[in-house]
């Protein structure tokens, strides 16, 4: 059974979903998540989990100091010294703070809470070194830190379930929950937890019309294939799922960051099949997105 709402993001559609969970069946009312959190090009958004829950709690930043170690002002932030904090979205100014030792711009980047106050507190590096920021450019705007934790609870709709987890645009596998919790083996501050899924794809029988008429009763051999993918970051593709090789996405991402979605084209080779069959297979598994707008396969075609 569904039932949808009308909002200014399109339709939000909820579900009453029949699942075993702990041995036990039981029936949950799920709502699909947002096709604007599913499109977005920022991989630590992507929510590709089914029953999910997103664990993130972002506090505003309205002033940092140039000073030395810096001081970031967050209305009732509610950290604690020593916390790890994630920062994100400095619009103007102080754009320092997301940029590495090279000055490579970050997505975010990662700090130590110190001398905390309500509704400030002092930045220190992980490694509990102050951070100088006399020498960066005054900030302006925007700006956001949100606590990267490891401990995740309330997960109990998902008790003894393998979970599949997105954190900070990175999969974690191998995790069950336990107690209605799980552990992860490194901190985060936006973190997907959810039922795994498996989203495939198969073309039928490639056509096309020769001089000599139709190709379906000739041998046609696949051994690759462009892809035409939008804000994509996982994919397995093939002439069958036990013949299907895995994309590689990642580029020249920062060490340490989520690799960029992908829109654009991909070539991938991979074992062609026996002849009798010119199909395409296409597979995700990963709590990651996948959007297909083309396929161009690469052919052979022999004779009857």
């Amino acid at each position: 059974m569904a039932n949808t709402n009308q909002t200014d993001f399109g339709d939000d559609i909820y579900l009453v979903v029949k699942r075993t969970i702990d041995g036990s069946v039981v029936r949950y009312i799920e709502q699909l998540s947002s096709r604007f959190l599913q499109y977005t090009p920022n991989p630590e958004q992507a929510f590709f989990v089914d029953s999910g829950i997103t664990f993130s709690n972002p506090k505003a930043i309205t002033a940092i100091t140039k000073a030395d170690p810096g001081v970031v002002t967050a209305t009732a932030h509610g950290f604690s010294n020593g916390d790890l904090v994630d920062i994100r979205d400095i619009f103007e100014g102080m754009v320092e703070l997301l940029q590495d030792d090279d000055g490579n711009a970050l997505p975010y980047k990662r700090y130590k809470v110190a001398n905390k106050g309500t509704n400030t507190f002092e930045l220190n590096t992980v490694d509990d070194e102050d951070v100088d920021t006399t020498g960066f450019t005054a900030y302006t705007t925007g700006g956001n830190a949100t606590e990267a934790i490891t401990a995740l609870t309330g997960l109990d709709h998902l008790e003894d379930a393998d979970v599949a987890i997105l954190a900070n645009g990175f999969i974690v596998d191998g995790l069950t929950v336990a107690s209605g919790e799980v552990t992860l083996p490194e901190a985060a501050s936006i973190i997907h937890v959810g039922l795994p899924f498996k989203s495939e794809l198969i073309t039928l029988n490639l056509e096309a019309q020769t001089a000599a008429g139709t190709i379906q009763d000739k041998v046609r051999s696949i051994g690759s294939a462009m892809v035409r993918l939008e804000n994509t970051n996982a994919l397995w593709i093939g002439v069958d799922e036990s013949k299907a090789e895995q994309v590689n996405f990642r580029t020249d991402e920062v060490f340490g960051q989520p690799t960029r979605l992908l829109t654009g084209d991909k070539i991938q080779n991979f074992l062609a099949g026996d002849g009798s069959e010119a199909k395409i297979y296409i597979k995700n598994e990963d709590p990651l997105p996948m959007t297909v707008l083309g396929i161009i396969p690469r052919v052979s075609i022999g004779g009857i």
